[in-house]
């Protein structure tokens, strides 16, 4: 292939890629470039078509501290490179070796976190949306290969996509890979065309790293069954992202029914999966945990099995834990978080606080008023309904609140007389016949008096604490979460 060929093939191709981005509203591309053929075949690429389609690079390289020398060289190279194109760049040297030490991860999984968390940072600096990354068609038939291995379903066979949104850092990027219907030869070649240098990484012919391995020796395996194991792979992966992508609708909106986001954690309706096909379920499940954890790694098929089986059976207080986050069952939901604090909605409350009456009072998050009212009418005491606009506001009857009300949780042997009846309860008995959740029971506010309790907030009073036909003069007690 001529100079002029593979030059033409390869403008008309990013070209093609970058046709659906909006430059006017996303005008800085940050460029991950590693120094490699494929990365700097993508920057020199990009640069020559910047002024055409009106956008602007800004480079940025990780010296991941692998390599040794090999690594701080490539660093010097990649900056004059940036140089020398004008282009804005930024360099930063991070040990990867201790990052994956302290996360137990593996090298290729600690060098990504910290790859992306470079790359968001960067791109947040530089008011960027958009991060341009060099994988190309080789790339995507080693990352279906090993979703394959891994049994990570249709998405897995679906491989990566030109233009992908993906949340980092609590923001959302647009990773876009110009590269992906290219091959690795055909970078070498633009580079080698365009007296474009390039660095060696020598780390990539290490078989001990699996995507290595499956480059190395595993396609080449493959090939011997079928030449055009790349291309079939290819077309996998293209009947795969058709069929998932006419789906999507409708798991979109299927999530959307059985799936709520609850302070930091998701909860799913178990009734409402329990009835949905297993690939839906499946994707149920991919779609929480990724919107949990911003991604799905590490997590193997057998994983979304074993949930399944767990939220099947649906017994309240059974958990499981992997991969960085919990799944809960709790009265008819299946809780998703990733720290068992995120299930605590409710501010917590430590000791016994005495309430201002009337008046108003802070205490942790909670904003408490009370006033008093007079009731002149005790023939239409429905008038006052009107005054109870939620759970969290509650009606008593002064009088019989002889001494001052305080506010704390619950203590073991607690008891009241709920609403409604006449003798004396459990207090835990009642959290547990009204499915109230475990996780909520020991912040859930009571008013107090020498008495007992008078009100377990947002649920219930005690039956003599309740507005009389004889009542005169009312309190009015108000719970807010700041």
């Amino acid at each position: 292939m001529s100079g002029y060929d593979i030059n033409n093939f390869f403008y008309k191709e990013i070209q093609n890629s970058i046709s659906t981005i909006n430059f006017k509203q996303q005008p800085v591309i940050i460029a991950a470039i590693s120094g490699g053929q494929d990365s700097m075949a993508m920057l020199n690429s990009l640069h020559g078509l910047s002024t055409k389609y009106n956008f602007k690079i800004h480079g940025a390289h990780l010296n991941h501290q692998l390599r040794g020398t090999d690594s701080l060289n490539d660093s010097e190279f990649v900056k004059n490179h940036f140089e020398k194109l004008n282009i804005p760049y930024t360099v930063k040297s991070i040990d990867v070796s201790k990052y994956r030490n302290d996360k137990k991860l593996s090298v290729e999984e600690a060098a990504r976190d910290l790859r992306y968390d470079f790359l968001s940072k960067v791109a947040i600096k530089s008011a960027a949306k958009i991060i341009a990354l060099g994988h190309t068609l080789d790339d995507q038939v080693e990352t279906i290969l090993m979703n394959i291995i891994r049994g990570s379903g249709l998405n897995g066979l679906k491989g990566m996509e030109t233009l992908t949104t993906r949340k980092i850092n609590s923001h959302n990027f647009t990773l876009f890979r110009p590269l992906l219907n290219i091959e690795r030869n055909q970078t070498l070649e633009y580079c080698t065309t365009n007296n474009i240098e390039v660095r060696i990484d020598k780390s990539n012919a290490n078989t001990e790293i699996t995507r290595n391995k499956i480059r190395i020796e595993l396609i080449p395996y493959l090939q011997t069954f079928n030449p055009s194991i790349k291309t079939s792979l290819l077309k996998l992966s293209k009947i795969s992202s058709t069929v998932i992508n006419d789906a999507q609708h409708n798991i979109k909106k299927t999530f959307n029914e059985l799936v709520s986001l609850k302070g930091n954690h998701f909860a799913i309706d178990i009734d409402k999966f329990n009835s949905q096909t297993t690939y839906i379920k499946i994707e149920i499940l991919m779609h929480t945990i990724r919107r949990l954890r911003g991604d799905l790694r590490g997590i193997e098929h057998h994983d979304y099995y074993d949930l399944i089986s767990l939220v099947e059976n649906a017994r309240t207080g059974s958990q499981k834990q992997t991969c960085e986050f919990y799944c809960l069952i709790s009265y008819g939901q299946a809780l998703f978080f990733k720290n068992e604090t995120d299930l605590n909605i409710l501010p917590a409350i430590k000791g016994s606080h005495k309430l201002k009456i009337p008046g108003k009072m802070n205490l942790s998050s909670w904003k408490i008023k009370s006033k008093l009212i007079d009731i002149p009418d005790k023939n239409n005491l429905d008038l006052l309904k009107h005054l109870k606009k939620s759970p969290y506001s509650e009606i008593f009857d002064i009088s019989l609140l002889k001494t001052d009300l305080h506010v704390r949780t619950r203590k073991l042997g607690d008891t009241f007389i709920p609403l409604g009846m006449n003798h004396s309860k459990r207090l835990k008995d009642f959290m547990v016949d009204l499915k109230i959740p475990s996780y909520d029971r020991d912040r859930i506010p009571l008013v107090c008096s020498d008495a007992g309790i008078i009100w377990v907030v947002g649920w219930r009073i005690s039956n003599w604490a309740k507005i009389k036909n004889t009542t005169n003069k009312a309190i009015q007690i108000n719970f807010e979460s700041i």
